[in-house]
């Protein structure tokens, strides 16, 4: 599964049938060797955002993954109702310690990747997750041109024509370090070895 095929802008529904906004990133604890996805970041929608009385259009509610049902087609299920979501939001009541947390979109996402000894590998152009047991994790960094496609829409015209496009993967656990100021992402080994 990838990132922003299957998780960025689908809608987020509470139990109760009511649409909260939607999905705009996934939080992810890094200290593992293959990344837990901890929450999802969702926009609001603006009669979300009236009912917890907030008028900044930059305000995000932070969902635990674990209040994650199911991720559908066109929408990622909650478990809980929007009385709940609302508690949550306007109490804070899901404090997110930021130290080792990674935003998959905004840390991730299009970044450069260079590898141990500084030099230039490739862009990020989307993230694999799979869910493993009853977590979902962080697989991969995409580099192949399948992720640019799909996020410029073109991906379905190729599945269309029966061209399957190869998949170029660099495992997570080669990551070393994600330098948020430099917007890279630096590698364990040489770019030799890839």
């Amino acid at each position: 599964m990838r990132l922003c095929e299957n998780i960025l802008k689908k809608t987020v529904v509470s139990s109760d049938g009511e649409k909260i906004g939607k999905a705009q990133d996934l939080i992810v604890d890094s200290r593992h060797v293959f990344p837990r996805v901890i929450a999802v970041t969702v926009k609001p929608r603006k009669k979300f955002l009236k009912m917890l009385g907030v008028r900044s259009k930059k305000f995000f509610v932070y969902i635990p993954w674990s209040q994650v049902k199911e991720v559908g087609r066109k929408n990622i299920l909650l478990k809980v109702d929007q009385e709940k979501v609302l508690r949550m939001a306007s109490a804070n009541s899901f404090r997110l310690d930021f130290k080792n947390k990674v935003f998959l979109c905004r840390d991730v996402l299009d970044r450069q990747i260079v590898d141990a000894d500084g030099r230039f590998v490739d862009r990020v152009d989307d993230v694999k997750i799979e869910q493993v047991g009853n977590s979902w994790r962080v697989i991969g960094l995409d580099i192949g041109i399948e992720g640019v496609l799909e996020r410029l829409g073109f991906e379905k015209i190729f599945k269309k024509l029966g061209i399957k496009l190869p998949e170029k993967m660099i495992p997570w656990y080669l990551v070393k370090k994600i330098l948020r100021k430099k917007r890279k992402i630096l590698l364990k080994v040489p770019g030799e070895i890839l």
